[in-house]
C-alpha cells in the first residue's frame, strides 16, 4: 500500500512539473559587481532599465515577459535597473 502511495505522489508531481512551464530566464536585481562579473564572463547579458512611470519601460517590460518561456534565451542573464532607486 506505501509504494502505491509513493508511486502515485511522484506520479502527481512529474505532471505538475511537464504541466508548468520551465522559465528560459529570470530576472536579477541590479548589483553592479554581480553584473561586472557576468560581462566579464563573456556570456550574454541584457541589462533593462526599468520605471513603474515609464511607458517606454512597461512596452519592453511586456515583450521580454512574453520571452522568458523561450528557451533559445536561457543562456542570457538578464538583470533589471530600477531607474527611481
Amino acid at each position: 500500500m506505501k509504494s502505491g502511495r509513493t508511486f502515485l505522489a511522484l506520479a502527481t508531481l512529474a505532471v505538475l512539473a511537464l504541466a508548468s512551464p520551465a522559465r528560459a530566464f529570470e530576472f536579477h536585481p541590479y548589483v553592479p559587481s554581480v553584473v561586472a562579473k557576468a560581462i566579464a564572463s563573456g556570456e550574454p547579458v541584457v541589462v533593462h532599465v526599468y520605471a513603474p512611470w515609464c511607458l517606454q519601460c512597461h512596452a519592453q517590460a511586456e515583450i521580454l515577459d512574453r520571452l522568458k518561456n523561450d528557451p533559445s534565451y536561457n543562456r542570457i542573464t538578464f538583470f533589471r535597473v530600477d531607474y527611481d532607486n
